[in-house]
């Protein structure tokens, strides 16, 4: 068996083809496994969602996980990657948790609501004059 040690990572070569075979239909029973875990973990959080009005934080984190382990699963069954997936290599940040991403916030450009409170104040300031002219 030809292995190489990068770091603490397993990484197979490329010349034993056979090795990686056997590696490749063991995660891809992994990843199935892990798919379906992931859709009973939706829906389970939906449920919980339902009931509380927001997900659950913990199951959030939990399936982004699984989502970065699943990733990995498919790179080195895709041979987009030659690193053996966890338990042979450590869990590291490829895996982690995605950081949530922030609604973006839509901001009124400042030019444009700047002309229209002139605007406004020239309408009004124009509307005050003629209700004088028209008193006096």
């Amino acid at each position: 068996m030809s292995e190489a040690r990068g770091g603490d990572a397993t990484i197979v070569s490329h010349s034993d083809r056979w090795m990686r075979l056997l590696y490749m239909v063991v995660f891809a029973i992994i990843g199935y496994v892990v798919y379906w875990l992931i859709l009973f973990l939706a829906a389970v959080q939906f449920g919980l969602a339902l009931l509380t009005g927001q997900p659950n934080a913990n199951l959030k984190d939990f399936s982004g996980k699984l989502n970065g382990y699943l990733k990995t699963v498919t790179d080195f069954v895709g041979y987009a990657s030659d690193t053996v997936p966890f338990p042979f290599s450590p869990l590291d940040a490829a895996t982690a948790a995605p950081a949530p991403a922030k609604p973006a916030r839509k901001r009124a450009s400042r030019s444009t609501s700047k002309s229209s409170t002139k605007s406004k104040t020239k309408s009004d300031t124009s509307s005050d004059k003629a209700a004088d002219d028209s008193d006096s």
